[in-house]
C-alpha cells in the first residue's frame, strides 16, 4: 500500500468511526451538552476540529478558500473571530452562537474535501514545508490571538498538516467524543 491510499483510509476510518460511535448515536439536541456539567461539547469539539483541519488544509497546504466560506451562514459564525475554536478549551460563548447542525454539515464537508484531495494527490510532497504563518495570517488568524498555534505549525512539513490536523487530531477528539457519549448513557454496549 501507498503512503496516499494509508492515509485515504485513515481518513475515512476515522470519519466512519466518528459517524457510527458519534454522530448517529447521540441526539443532535444533545450536541452542546456538557456532560457530568463542564467540559467540552460534540458542537464544540466537531467546530474545533473542523476549523484545524479546514485551515490546515485548505489555506496552509493548497492555498485556496476555506470550506467554511460555504457554510458559515449554515453554523452562524458569521460574527465569530476566524481563530475562534481552534483553542483545546471550549468557549461557551462561542458554542452558545453556533448551529450544531451547520456545524456537523461543515464538519462532514471538510472531510470529504481532504479525502478527495488525498485521493487526488492535490497536497503535493508532503516532505515539502509550507509557509504556515503566511496562510494562518491571509485567513486572518492573528499570531497574537493564538501564538501557540503559529509555533505548533512553524516549519512543519505538509505530512504533519495532514496526518496531526486532518486524521489524527479528528481520532484523539472522536475518543473524546466517545468518551461522552458514553457517560450520556448512551452506549450501544
Amino acid at each position: 500500500m501507498d503512503l496516499k491510499s494509508w492515509m485515504a483510509d485513515e481518513m475515512s476510518d476515522m470519519r466512519s468511526r466518528l459517524r457510527s460511535s458519534v454522530l448517529d448515536v447521540i441526539p443532535l439536541e444533545r450536541h452542546k451538552e456538557q456532560v457530568d456539567g463542564g467540559g467540552s461539547t460534540v458542537t464544540s469539539l466537531l467546530w474545533h476540529i473542523g476549523r484545524h483541519q479546514d485551515i490546515a488544509t485548505n489555506a496552509v497546504l493548497l492555498g485556496e478558500p476555506q470550506v467554511l466560506g460555504g457554510y458559515a451562514d449554515r453554523c452562524n459564525s458569521g460574527q465569530l473571530d476566524a481563530a475562534d475554536g481552534l483553542a483545546e478549551a471550549e468557549s461557551q460563548e462561542i458554542t452558545a452562537v453556533l448551529d450544531s447542525a451547520g456545524v456537523v454539515a461543515y464538519y462532514e464537508a471538510v472531510c470529504e474535501s481532504t479525502s478527495r484531495h488525498l485521493a487526488a494527490g492535490s497536497f503535493g510532497e508532503l516532505d515539502r514545508v509550507p509557509d504556515s504563518h503566511a496562510a494562518l495570517e491571509a485567513a486572518g488568524v492573528k499570531r497574537d490571538t493564538v501564538p501557540w498555534l503559529f509555533n505548533m505549525w512553524e516549519a512543519k512539513p505538509a505530512s504533519f498538516h495532514v496526518r496531526w490536523e486532518a486524521i489524527s487530531h479528528g481520532v484523539t477528539h472522536t475518543g473524546e467524543m466517545v468518551s461522552m457519549r458514553n457517560r450520556m448513557g448512551l452506549s450501544p454496549f
